[in-house]
């Protein structure tokens, strides 16, 4: 488990992946948008919050230097994101 980073465009996907909670779900979605975008696509690990997922997502936005970003979720990942909005506020573009 881990990160997954693609850095072949100029724009930023985060790609969260569904209830699995592994990168490796989204291989196929990966292979769409790396030739377009820098896609992140986290793993999630086990935690006791859905606050410590957001400020982990956010930890990593900052450490990739990240200032925008699209979001593509679905799933759980769509669920997260929905919660996690104010950790990443002013990075999203909806």
């Amino acid at each position: 488990m881990g990160i997954y980073r693609f850095r072949q465009g100029e724009q930023v996907v985060l790609l969260l992946v569904g209830g699995l909670r592994v990168a490796d779900a989204a291989f196929r979605n990966i292979t769409l948008l790396e030739d377009e975008f820098r896609v992140i696509t986290p793993s999630y690990p086990v935690l006791s919050t859905m606050a410590e997922l957001a400020d982990g997502l956010a930890g990593v936005l900052v450490a990739e230097g990240v200032d925008k970003t699209h979001v593509l979720a679905g799933s759980f990942g769509g669920c997260w994101r929905r919660f996690t909005s104010d950790a990443i506020c002013g990075k999203s573009k909806n």
